[in-house]
């Protein structure tokens, strides 16, 4: 008899305990704003470490050696072999679906192309006024903080970084305005919504990029100056909370297991984001709740909360969750991910 399905929900918080920060493709640096006065992380931020986590969960538990394209297929939902394109098209069996889902929980938990997982992760929104421009800084010269490392260098090397240094300023004196310019450019790319003026507009900026890139690449030394200010970035200020919800749909006791599992791991290094030489790292509290087929309400079953120190896990319904997915394990065959596959496995488990 199949195990019966549930929804889970885990609904709270996460808690910046240093600046978060992502960077989008085609907005320049900038955070994703709402038209509620809102900045959010793409849910992507969240569910990518917690999938490298379940990855981990795998390593450590099932104790299973896993090829090349196993691993890819289940830390990043890629096909490597494309037998998944070959197999779109003329072959569906739901019922293989079914049995490929119980067969590789972590497929089934996070997906693959024409596969959809059962986790859903929202995105994660705080208040606009929480964003403030973080890394800021000077790169300095070692050689100008500490002038008696010269001493190590040779005759030849000194004069070798004596012409460095001169060729570092003079560039750096003609790519400032450049970048100033550049910097008026985007600001003014994106006030506008004229598609035209946009394309003239960063026309502009490329040109410009190519003027400082040709500079640079002329200069003596390193292309980029050893010596030079540094911007910073976008991000969210640590002590921000953003608000988060995890929900599986239609899943086991064991998949709420395995997700808790994946929590545990990803709990021993809590960072989401870039920039995590300096940044990155959370707390996060969920209170986790089930609701069962045909019930009107939600029932409240425990709470997980997680920080850099570990993770507490609250609520008896948890534990045997975590039971479940233990004794789970041994049924597990990761290495599945086709449904011919799966439908193989089904034959064989009814003969």
């Amino acid at each position: 008899m199949p195990a019966p399905k549930h929804q889970y929900l885990l609904r709270g918080e996460i808690t910046a305990t240093a600046p978060l920060s992502v960077t989008y493709v085609g907005l320049d640096g900038r955070l994703p704003r709402t038209p509620h006065g809102e900045v959010f992380l793409n849910s992507g931020t969240l569910r990518g470490p917690l999938r490298k986590a379940a990855l981990r969960v795998a390593k450590e538990q099932v104790h299973e050696a896993l090829s090349l394209q196993t691993l890819y297929m289940l830390g990043e939902g890629v096909d490597t072999t494309r037998e998944v394109n070959n197999e779109v098209g003329k072959y569906f069996d739901p019922a293989a679906e079914q049995r490929l889902r119980e067969t590789n929980l972590i497929l089934d938990m996070f997906g693959r192309w024409r596969l959809a997982g059962q986790l859903s992760v929202s995105p994660l929104r705080t208040a606009a006024g929480n964003v403030i421009q973080a890394g800021q800084g000077t790169r300095h010269d070692q050689f100008e903080r500490d002038p008696s490392l010269v001493e190590w260098l040779s005759e030849e090397d000194q004069a070798a970084l004596r012409e460095m240094m001169a060729s570092a300023s003079a560039s750096m004196a003609d790519i400032a305005p450049l970048q100033a310019e550049i910097k008026q450019l985007k600001a003014q790319y994106r006030k506008t919504d004229d598609r035209e003026q946009k394309s003239q507009l960063w026309k502009q900026v490329e040109r410009l990029e190519a003027e400082i890139k040709e500079l640079r690449e002329n200069r003596k030394g390193a292309e980029n100056s050893i010596k030079h200010p540094i911007e910073g970035y976008e991000a969210i200020a640590p002590g921000s909370t953003l608000s988060s919800t995890l929900k599986l749909r239609n899943v086991s006791e064991a998949s709420l297991g395995l997700l808790l599992e994946t929590l545990i791991v990803f709990s021993r290094h809590p960072v989401i984001g870039g920039h995590q030489g300096a940044g990155g790292t959370v707390e996060a509290r969920w209170t986790v709740y089930r609701r069962d087929a045909g019930s009107l309400q939600a029932e409240e079953i425990g709470e997980v909360a997680l920080d850099e120190l570990g993770i507490q896990l609250t609520g008896d319904a948890l534990e045997a969750a975590r039971e479940a997915f233990r004794a789970a394990i041994p049924t597990q065959d990761l290495s599945c991910y086709l449904l011919e596959q799966a439908s193989q496995k089904k034959s064989q488990r009814d003969q």
